[in-house]
């Protein structure tokens, strides 16, 4: 099974400001590769820093409890073999540790410095090899090779590789001083003997977005955390469905995509209306209010004044009214 332990993101509402010095917050997820559940989840504020191995240990102690399986640590030769991935915050000492500790595997970033970027200089052009994808088919514009023996990795655990990728630049990107030859380079360490196909937490983020992640309505922390928490069931309640319950299409499917299938709808893109409905058109819908008689004024005082207005998506608090309701 594969653990990728990766997924970074911020969001406009928070209660810190980051040190990008925008609003958001800056979550950390973990999601089960092989099945696409989402087995842990904190939420932090935006001022939290991404490379925090206090909080990478203890989200992966966190997805290790939902496992049902027994690590190599404590079964030796019963364990199951799990590979932790991770983008360059990952990469710390602490975190690195706590992964090998459990016996476990990693994949992780590792930041293109000073050091790395003389080991990617000094390696032979010929020691640049064409990638394999998945499909074991040749990748053009792209190369990998092993530059170990190009760094220092005596600090890592033992038997830490690094691997180095370069690839063609996309169109319209922009380059910086260290390019050579043209090529973008990444670099990543680790405990494998050869790597695996590329983790795909980024869909699953895309799909938690889906669900309610790209904002959340709480006012409070502890409010966003529980939605945060109701977002990751509606995941999980995807992957089991598609696991057990789907063939084909749907089994494969993103989430997004699945609820339109489900349905016998075709993908469509969702606009806002030019303009809001009107006042006495939010119970009944902006369409519905052309055959309905209008409500009585007093009906629309009491919703105006109601405790709980809808404003946008969302439902917000207002102050109590200074005077009592008419009767109806």
């Amino acid at each position: 099974r594969r653990v990728p332990a990766d997924g970074l993101l911020r969001h406009p509402r928070m209660c810190q400001e980051s040190h990008k010095r925008g609003f958001g917050y800056h979550p950390l997820f973990v999601f089960l590769d092989e099945t696409g559940e989402a087995l842990a989840a904190k939420l932090r504020p935006g001022s939290a820093g991404a490379n925090t191995a206090a909080d990478h240990v203890e989200l992966l102690d966190a997805a290790i409890a939902q496992l049902p399986v027994t690590t190599k640590a404590t079964d030796p030769e019963g364990g199951a073999e799990v590979l932790v991935r991770a983008d360059t915050a990952g990469a710390t000492h602490g975190f690195v540790d706590a992964i090998v500790g459990h016996g476990f595997e990693f994949s992780i970033g590792f930041d293109v410095t000073e050091a790395v970027r003389r080991a990617i200089l000094d390696v032979p052009e010929a020691a640049w090899q064409v990638p394999m994808d998945q499909d074991m088919a040749e990748r053009e514009g792209a190369g990998v090779a092993e530059i170990t023996s190009y760094l220092d990795l005596s600090a890592w655990p033992e038997g830490t590789r690094a691997i180095g990728r370069r690839e063609e630049p996309h169109v319209g990107a922009q380059f910086n001083l260290f390019d050579p030859d043209g090529w973008r380079h990444q670099v990543f360490i680790t405990s494998e003997a050869a790597h695996r196909g590329h983790a795909r937490v980024e869909d699953h983020i895309k799909e938690a977005k889906a669900f309610g992640l790209l904002r959340f309505p709480g006012r409070s922390f502890a409010a966003n955390a529980a939605w945060l928490l109701v977002v990751l069931v509606a995941q999980d309640l995807i992957a089991w469905a598609q696991r057990l319950c789907f063939v084909g299409e749907l089994a494969r499917a993103q989430a997004p995509a699945l609820l339109r299938l489900a349905h016998g709808g075709a993908p469509r893109a969702h606009r806002a209306p030019p303009h809001p409905a009107p006042r006495r058109c939010l119970a009944v819908g902006h369409r519905a209010s052309r055959g309905l008689r209008a409500p009585r004024a007093a009906l629309l005082r009491h919703l105006s004044s109601s405790p709980l207005v809808a404003r946008g998506p969302w439902l917000y608090p207002r102050p109590a009214p200074s005077r009592p309701f008419p009767a109806p």
